[in-house]
């Protein structure tokens, strides 16, 4: 039989790890029912299903800084020079568009 002071020291541990537990579990909030949620509505608009990549990439380098359109160009040279030297010639044309675009104003 176990003594009566270790059942009391073992319901004293399991109660103090149950407190922490509820210490540390954050703050309780009421939960909202489906009917009662209100709705969210997105700010992102999706892109134009009938833009060609380049009109989004466009759009997109317009919200640049000069820094990062250098940084965006370096990087589409060495993908044009990695494009060329494996002879695809379609993802080469496709970064000369890119660099094109990035450096005319």
């Amino acid at each position: 039989m176990t003594r009566p002071e270790n059942k009391i020291a073992t319901l004293g541990t399991a109660i103090t790890m149950a407190m922490v537990g509820l210490a540390t579990a954050g703050e309780l909030r009421p939960l909202d029912l489906p009917s009662e949620q209100k709705s969210y509505t997105q700010e992102q608009r999706p892109p134009d299903p009938t833009a060609t990549v380049y009109d989004r990439f466009r759009e997109k380098i317009g919200g640049l800084n000069d820094r990062e359109k250098q940084e965006a160009l370096e990087a589409f040279k060495k993908k044009l020079e990695t494009a060329e030297s494996e002879k695809d010639w379609k993802a080469a044309a496709h970064y000369q568009t890119l660099i094109k675009m990035l450096s005319t104003p």
